[in-house]
């Protein structure tokens, strides 16, 4: 072998390319970034859009459905969702995966440049934005003042200072500040007063904004000089904005502060942040798309301790939570599988040579491989995250495999006398076509784990391309440093005499496989018949098995989402959250800290908030993070008996407030032409499914209507006062919400003029009713040319849709709920057998969110197992120059694991998710090595004249050895990870379950099938020749 031979006679140059390798790889590995998980970028592009003071309803009709009819002829969209809610509404689009999210944003903005002139006058610029599917928050930090701080201060601190000083620095995209409230300039105008003037709100909105600006002029050219004009018209200070003249009948000019109150306020409250009872201002760090999360976390973390925050004296932020102390601590959970299972495989290795010099030069394939697959992953931009890790970790008995073939061989060929260089160079060659074939198996299988299609697909690429060069790595090495050093450091050595023990045992073993083979060749209609049941009986078992997308991390911390009824005020909800904290604050004691927000969130729900619980790592307490939130539903369930509050495990997957679609794995998406029926629908549903234990924390996207006060208009008195609908309308905004009329500046910063009706007035319905309004006609007891708002409209109690729901240009209703011991498998097929009985046939169901993606990730990894097939088929029967030994070694190879993959999930009440299905390819390259090697061998044995019945026999007991060693070496380096001991290792644990079962069954029955699969064929072939006049084999089957 051309390798082998150029590495045994050149050692120095050997040692100078592995050293090549390791060191470039070396040097790559301080250069990777560290991350939770790989970077997906996944075309999902939002339109967010605010229309000051409309209900949902105007929001969808006059927004959202204009936008939807724009977006849904771009190229390559796959769906479009749409909420409407007060004063606000949001698009998402979803593109096929295949389309670039920068094509898509533009597309987009196109797309919006065309109609933004159909939507209504006022509502303000819509905002498109790339969704970045890790964008979430990576670390949140609350800042607090010295006493007596107002909130308009610690908001100018937290924006303006600490905000813009954190956005800095590198790699941090957006800052969310929550609980802020910036100054604003109120001018609360007292309806009597401005009745008494003669005078409306209109009236004095018209004179503020005309009189308290600074207009540009233009240029004035005098002589040679140049000179810019400006008429300063804006107040320099309160006392010359109150001063300013509103009116001036008959030459008395009336000043804004004789019919309204100026105060020097804030805005209105619309988000709380409180920190363990303490209220708060909360900075929510998120980091940029291309960014290193961990990267970014510790950079704020260190300008905070360092104090390169500008802060004034008395302020101080602290940090409250922080991704980067999880996924640093997982990764080095997934570095210590790695390197215990390195130690256990070695050992597998030593105990079957119980040579130290072979051991040794076997191991060095796993530091060569591991070390130069980071030069691939420097070179392709991935990151030292889960499932990077998580593919070397389980690959540690592959990386060996290999050299442990190799060197085993060569070790037999040293017994029998051979010198150690002619050893080497013989059986490197000897073994080398097994070899080779074994590897490209593995690597045709994770080829297309890294081009899968859908999200999961997205996730796997580096997973699958990192095992693919890792084990490509080993191949070399195995051809190339390992028979070099065998011809260099191997020699013969006189046993121990544990060492001799163990020889025994060893061909104790072998003496007995071989009469198993000749029992096996006498039997083959029975052995057969055994894998067969095997194979059946997985398929019996499947069944058993539950299933779920993706399995959760246990990062030690808890979103306790709650919801109030509609209608209810921000403080109350706030109010209700404090009451939580304290109520789990008193039953918990591992909690080390709760941080309460309301009204965060695109939609900013001021009746929904967020109680975040952080306690210590999983390897830190003694429940699990699913064990504490079902003792706190079944508290909180007590403490607040039927109001709608959930607990769910913080997820990388993302989820806020209010939206439930990744976070609640559970969704049932009902559709149908009429929403009340819908709704009604929805409610049955839900009340079915509150019965099925282990479906909890049900909550429905319909959130039914909001108290609403509506003013109906009376036409002909509107018209016979001289005003339009919209002049009674905008004056009923301008008193009630208030309208900006103007900026006032002070120093540097600019802030809001808002004028308003003063608050007594605000909440009263009869002071609103009163407002005056000026029209042609009017009263005659009223001042000249008033006339009041409740004599042109009618009053009605009325309720509004708090929220609607759009799927696809059609209104739609989503019922989501956590699960608790029970799979979203079991749970989708319970939701199947109800809903018949409760829906209507006119409404129809189907999953979305997390259900909607295991189907399709499902369906995708099928394709990828079937194409898995196809090219380990291809690669063997290349090798092998036979269409008939790859189904020799295939059909019982890959068959016969899922007994063991699906026994082993079954018993350790493992789920078959995205992660144990991975293993399943994973096992397709893995299993056929073991056959490989046998029919290898016999082949070799038939080619030298051999009978079949003998040289199956033969091949076994010398094949015997290196696949029990190189199958236990796997197991044992997989060990580790399916024990799941580790912080995180729930995560993977399913995927290491897999593989060891599937292994373990694999080859103890293809041990047996092979032979006598084998032995049937070349009979079959034999026969089939003498039947059409041909001559018996004296070879192996070629065709």
């Amino acid at each position: 072998m051309i390798l082998s031979d150029v590495s045994i006679r050149r050692p120095v140059f050997t040692v100078i390319v592995m050293a090549v390798l390791v060191l470039f790889g070396a040097i790559s590995y301080t250069g990777l970034g560290l991350d939770m998980m790989p970077k997906v970028e996944a075309p999902y592009i939002t339109i967010s859009v605010i229309y000051p003071g409309a209900d949902p309803e105007v929001v969808e009709d006059r927004v959202l459905e204009p936008i939807e009819e724009a977006v849904s002829t771009i190229s390559g969209l796959k769906k479009i969702v749409s909420k409407a809610a007060e004063s606000y509404g949001l698009v998402f689009c979803e593109f096929e995966l295949d389309v670039s999210a920068d094509r898509a944003v533009q597309d987009v903005r196109d797309q919006m440049a065309k109609i933004e002139r159909d939507l209504p006058a006022d509502v303000e610029k819509p905002t498109i934005q790339k969704i970045d599917i890790g964008a979430v928050p990576v670390l949140s930090a609350v800042l607090t003042g010295p006493a007596g701080a107002s909130a308009a201060e610690l908001t100018y601190v937290a924006d303006k200072k600490a905000k813009n000083a954190i956005q800095r620095l590198p790699g941090v995209g957006l800052v969310d500040v929550i609980g802020k409230q910036e100054r604003e300039i109120h001018i609360l105008a007292d309806p009597q007063k401005l009745r008494n003037f003669g005078l409306t709100l209109p009236d004095l909105e018209m004179a503020l904004r005309y009189g308290n600006l600074d207009v540009p002029g233009g240029r004035l050219t005098i002589g040679r000089q140049e000179l810019l004009l400006k008429t300063h018209g804006e107040a320099t200070s309160l006392d010359e904005l109150r001063d300013l003249v509103v009116a001036n009948p008959l030459g008395a000019p009336i000043r804004l502060k004789d019919v309204a109150e100026l105060r020097d306020t804030t805005e209105e409250q619309r988000t709380i942040a409180a920190l363990d009872g303490k209220r708060s201002l909360t900075l929510q760090v998120r980091k940029q798309s291309d960014a290193n999360s961990v990267a970014v976390a510790d950079a704020v973390k260190q300008a905070i301790a360092e104090d390169r925050i500008d802060l004034p004296e008395g302020y101080r932020l602290q940090v409250v939570q922080s991704s980067s102390e999880f996924t640093r601590r997982s990764v080095s959970a997934v570095l210590d599988d790695l390197l215990l299972g390195a130690l256990l495989a070695v050992l597998v290795i030593l105990f079957f040579l119980r040579d130290w010099r072979a051991t040794f030069i076997s191991a060095l394939a796993l530091p060569t491989s591991v070390i130069a697959t980071f030069a691939l992953m420097k070179m392709l931009h991935f990151t030292l995250n889960n499932i990077t890790l998580m593919s070397l970790s389980l690959s540690i008995g592959m990386l060996i495999d290999d050299a442990i073939v190799v060197i085993e061989n060569i070790h037999r060929h040293l017994t029998t006398g051979e010198e150690p260089r002619q050893a080497a160079g013989r059986a490197t060659a000897e073994i080398g076509l097994a070899v080779l074939a074994t590897t490209l198996t593995i690597a045709a299988v994770f080829v297309p784990v890294a081009f899968m299609k859908g999200i999961v697909g997205r996730i796997f690429y580096e997973f699958g391309l990192t095992v693919a060069f890792a084990v490509m790595v080993s191949l070399f090495v195995s051809f190339t440093l390992t028979p070099m050093g065998a011809s260099r450091l191997l020699k013969e050595h006189a046993p121990g005499r544990l060492s001799r023990a163990i020889g025994r045992g060893l061909n104790a073993l072998d003496r007995l496989y071989r009469r198993i083979i000749g029992w096996v060749l006498n039997h083959r209609l029975a052995t057969i018949g055994t894998g067969v049941a095997a194979l059946a009986a997985a398929i019996f078992m499947v069944r058993y098995i539950p299933q779920e997308f993706i399995p959760s991390f246990d990062q030690g911390e808890l979103d306790v989402i709650y919801s109030m009824p509609e209608g209810t005020s921000l403080e109350a909800t706030f109010q209700r959250g404090e009451d939580i904290r304290r109520t789990l604050q008193q039953d918990f004691p591992v909690i080390r800290s709760m941080l309460v927000t309301v009204g965060t969130g695109a939609m900013q729900l001021v009746n929904e908030g967020k109680v975040f619980v952080q306690m210590p790592g999983s390897k830190e307490r003694r429940e699990s993070i699913e064990q504490i939130a079902a003792e706190m539903r079944t508290r909180l369930a007590r403490a607040f008996p039927g109001e709608d509050i959930s607990v769910s495990p913080s997820s990388f997957m993302g989820g806020g407030s209010g939206d439930d679609i990744m976070r609640k794995p559970l969704n049932v998406q009902l559709r149908g032409a009429d929403i009340r029926e819908l709704a009604s629908a929805a409610r049955a549903l839900a009340a079915r499914l509150r019965e099925v234990p282990g479906i909890v924390d049900l909550t429905i996207s319909e959130k039914g209507t909001r108290p609403q006060l509506g003013f109906r208009l009376d036409r002909d008195k509107v018209s016979a006062a001289g005003l339009s609908p919209a002049q009674v309308a905008l004056a009923v905004r301008t008193a009630i919400q208030g309208s900006e009329v103007g900026q006032f500046r002070a120093g540097t910063q600019r802030y809001k003029v808002l004028l308003k009706a003063p608050e007594a007035v605000r909440q009263s319905r009869q002071a609103v009713l009163a407002m005056p309004l000026r029209g042609a006609a009017a009263n005659p007891l009223s001042p000249p040319g008033l006339v009041e708002l409740g004599e042109l409209v009618r009053p009605v109690d009325e309720g509004a849709a708090a929220q609607i729901n759009r799927e696809d240009r059609a209104r739609q209703v989503t019922i989501a709920a956590n699960l608790e011991g029970m799979a979203l498998g079991t749970a989708q097929q319970r939701v199947q057998e109800i809903a018949p009985t409760v829906l209507p046939a006119n409404v129809s169901l189907r999953f979305s969110g997390q259900g909607q993606m295991m189907a399709e990730s499902f369906s995708s990894i099928s394709q990828t197992l079937i194409l898995a097939v196809v090219l380990i088929f291809m690669v063997l029967a290349a090798q092998f120059e036979s269409f008939l030994h790859p189904f020799t070694i295939m059909l019982p190879s890959l068959l016969m694991s899922f007994i063991g993959a699906f026994g082993a999930l079954l018993v350790t009440r493992q789920t078959l998710s995205m992660i144990s299905a991975i293993g399943l390819i994973l096992l397709m390259g893995l299993v056929t090595k073991n056959a490989i090697l046998l029919v290898d061998n016999a082949n070799q044995r038939r080619w030298k004249g051999a009978p079949v019945r003998e040289a199956l026999i033969e091949a076994g007991a010398v094949r015997l050895r290196p696949i029990l060693m190189t199958t236990l070496a796997m197991i044992f380096g997989m060990l580790p990870v399916a024990l799941g001991l580790s912080e995180g290792s729930e995560f993977r644990s399913s995927m290491g379950v897999a593989v060891i079962g599937g292994l373990i069954t694999s080859t103890l029955l293809t041990l047996l099938v092979v032979p006598a699969l084998y032995s049937s064929f070349e009979s079959a072939r034999a026969a089939l020749k003498r039947a059409f006049g041909g001559k018996g084999p004296t070879g192996p089957a070629s065709a």
